[in-house]
């Protein structure tokens, strides 16, 4: 009786670390299985936003480009949107523009937009959230826009182009947004032909595509002010 006893101790001795072996991986195997989904803070969906922003062209030649402006828009849903937005610009000469003019008496063609309108659609492919210096939790999305408008420059009335722009949103509470974008309005422009041909005859005028790269910086405004984000992952 007692060696049965013994030879059962020793048996069970010998099994029980395996089966705390095998229980501790499984153990494992479902931890990992296991996602945390935390829901979104703030919902775009049915709000409008209205962006103030100011900007700067980042690749005039011959001239200075500032400008402010706004954009506004209605969320589709998360991820669509549409709006329109207006760029109002001031410019200033450049000392290489006024050195041509003063010391060479040249008057290189250059373009100097006075306004841009475009309506426009974007699409918000992800939503993320990141730290901010090391420490402070912020939700962020990516978007990319389109649309189409026109120009008001210093040589064309009415210069119709289209845009197309990347642009990043940092959310500061159910209300309010920082954005940035780039975007590029490509646009036709005619330059009056100046002087006269060899033959005599008046240089025509000239139509060609323009490209001006704006640079936008804005603080978002959500209309309502808060949202229900409540269960929403």
């Amino acid at each position: 009786m007692v060696r049965r006893t013994l030879t059962l101790l020793a048996v069970l001795g010998t099994l029980m670390p395996a089966a705390l072996f095998g229980q501790e991986q499984l153990e494992q195997e479902y931890h990992k299985n296991i996602k945390v989904y935390q829901p979104k803070p703030f919902l775009k969906q049915g709000r409008v936003d209205v962006t103030p922003f100011a900007a700067v062209s980042l690749n005039p030649s011959m001239v200075n480009l500032y400008g402010f402006g706004g954009v506004a828009g209605y969320n589709i849903n998360e991820a669509l949107w549409a709006g329109a937005q207006f760029t109002q610009f001031l410019f200033s000469d450049t000392s290489t523009r006024r050195q041509l003019e003063e010391d060479f008496g040249m008057f290189p063609e250059r373009s100097e937009t006075g306004y841009s309108a475009s309506a426009r659609g974007a699409w918000s492919p992800m939503f993320a959230k990141g730290a901010l210096f090391g420490y402070l939790l912020a939700h962020w999305d990516a978007f990319a826009f389109a649309g189409a408008g026109f120009s008001r420059t210093r040589n064309s009335e009415f210069a119709p182009g289209g845009e197309l722009g990347l642009g990043l949103r940092i959310f500061l509470g159910q209300a309010l947004a920082f954005n940035v974008e780039l975007s590029d309005f490509i646009y036709m422009e005619t330059f009056p032909g100046r002087g006269e041909n060899a033959d005599g005859t008046a240089v025509d005028d000239k139509t060609q595509f323009m490209q001006n790269y704006v640079l936008r910086c804005g603080v978002s405004v959500y209309f309502p002010f808060t949202s229900d984000a409540g269960g929403v992952r």
